[in-house]
């Protein structure tokens, strides 16, 4: 486990500088950076509390950080509780996945007209620090897809050993390693 952890710390940093993750991190820092700083009171000399926004700000990648670890280490739980008993019926699960495989391939061929609706939410206004722990929530789950083989290295532990404590050690490592830029960048935001 120990040698693991720095192993998962790496490919966090790995996801990090990936193609899905690196080209998306000014838009997340601008959006947690409108939404987290605050209407200082101008000083004297016209400025603004530099420090209470920076603090603001790195309280809500703090925040961001957070949904996508909660997202990343659920997963890896699970895993591995149930790991045991996908590796029992391995054989039924990939017949039964593959035929779910086929039938969202038909819907994304547009054979089913009721599945070709689009959902549209629609938020107004600022969500404030509410705001980026969701964002961190919808970076896990939308990115998964994409950061996948690293990430899936780190949870293959779990799901082949079937251990939870295990996998969620590793998962939080990896959340570590991906979110420990997400902070440097936070911080130093102003020159950055």
């Amino acid at each position: 486990l120990w040698v693991a952890i720095p192993v998962a710390i790496l490919a966090g940093l790995v996801s990090f500088v990936s193609p899905c993750v690196l080209p998306l991190v000014p838009g997340y820092l601008g959006y947690l950076g409108s939404t987290t700083t605050t209407t200082a009171a101008p000083t004297l000399d016209g400025g603004r509390t530099v420090t209470a926004e920076r603090a603001r700000l790195l309280l809500g990648v703090t925040l961001f950080i957070a949904g996508f670890t909660v997202v990343f280490v659920a997963v890896t739980i699970l895993g591995g509780t149930f790991g045991y008993l996908l590796l029992q019926y391995a054989n039924v699960l990939t017949r039964v996945f593959g035929v779910v495989i086929i039938a969202l391939g038909l819907v994304f061929l547009g054979f089913f007209g009721i599945a070709q609706r689009t959902l549209r939410p629609r938020a107004q206004g600022r969500a404030g620090l509410i705001g980026a722990p969701l964002l961190g929530f919808a970076l896990g789950v939308g990115w998964t897809p994409c950061i996948g083989p690293t990430l899936a290295a780190v949870q293959t532990l779990a799901f082949t050993e079937a251990s939870a404590a295990r996998g969620a050690v590793l998962s939080a490592a990896y959340c570590l390693g991906l979110g420990l830029p997400f902070v440097l960048i936070a911080w130093g935001l102003r020159w950055s």
